[in-house]
């Protein structure tokens, strides 16, 4: 009875990622967890893959499992402003035995929503809450700092717009840059940098869903996200 009463509480979005939760999956769509495979197989088999991950989370464990499974040679370098996702993100890498492939690093800040003036009835127009922090300036440039080229940059967290144009600095020129939740408007002029760009609508997290999900593909030089957009159309 008390399941009963929780299932006609919750909103059907909140009872997914309760499953997701509770599987370790990441907050995707299906289809968008096989559009990230498909890039990360896109790779040579003999190469390591070097991975970078704006924001942490299930996704970072998921899918540092599938390529260990998958027998390939990869290292991610993962990114959050968040302490509690940090702290037990380095719990599951640890009792994974993933630490010597997965790096995480923390450069804390608050959200905007915690910051003086922010009111999620009127939420203020895009810029007023900008990055001005020392904090979330390193956040933003850090994949740059660590001096590699990155074959695949995963933008799933703060400051996606900035990440995107620090990305593109840090990313292989036949590397491949993904932002996720790619259909929000305020993303999107970012992706007019790449030379090779493609939206992908990724589907709906529960049937009957109103709010169609896309994410998108950029690449300096790699035509490979346009075939991927191509089979995943």
């Amino acid at each position: 009875m008390a399941l009963v009463e929780l299932k006609q509480k919750l909103h059907p979005f909140e009872l997914i990622m309760g499953l997701h939760g509770l599987l370790r999956w990441p907050a995707m769509t299906r289809k968008e967890m096989r559009i990230l495979k498909r890039v990360f197989l896109s790779f040579p088999k003999n190469q390591t893959i070097n991975i970078f991950e704006y924001g942490m989370g299930f996704s970072t464990l998921y899918f540092a499992k599938f390529l260990q499974n998958m027998g390939r040679s990869f290292h991610i370098d993962s990114l959050d402003n968040n302490r509690f996702w940090y702290e037990k993100v380095t719990a599951m890498i640890r009792n994974e035995k993933l630490s010597d492939s997965v790096t995480l690093h923390l450069r804390e800040f608050a959200p905007f929503w915690e910051k003086s003036g922010w009111n999620w009835q009127a939420p203020q127009m895009h810029g007023t809450f900008a990055p001005s922090m020392p904090e979330e300036n390193e956040y933003i440039v850090l994949p740059q700092t660590l001096h590699k080229h990155y074959n695949v940059i995963f933008v799933d967290a703060r400051f996606r717009r900035r990440c995107l144009e620090t990305a593109l600095q840090a990313v292989d020129h036949r590397g491949i840059v993904i932002l996720h939740d790619a259909q929000k408007k305020q993303y999107q002029s970012s992706t007019e940098l790449y030379r090779h760009s493609r939206f992908i609508d990724s589907g709906k997290y529960f049937p009957f869903a109103r709010k169609q999900y896309q994410i998108w593909l950029g690449s300096p030089t790699n035509t490979l996200v346009e075939e991927i957009a191509r089979e995943f159309a």
